[in-house]
């Protein structure tokens, strides 16, 4: 995965955006996953997270 450079980064907060509920859900979802030592959820869920964290970083196309 290629790195986003600072200048890519939206700066305006999660709690901004309406975002922090989809968040703390996913943080909830990775740690069920890893609570069960299921390897191969804990791997899917947490990129699915890595790719989603990066869309909410990203900006917004102008």
């Amino acid at each position: 995965m290629p790195a986003i450079a600072p200048n890519e980064l939206d700066p305006k907060p999660l709690s901004d955006k309406g975002e922090l509920t989809d968040v703390a859900r996913e943080h909830h979802t990775v740690l069920d996953a890893l609570e069960s030592r299921d390897a191969d959820a804990v791997e899917r869920i947490m990129g699915e997270h890595i790719r989603q964290a990066r869309g909410r970083w990203a900006k917004p196309a102008e």
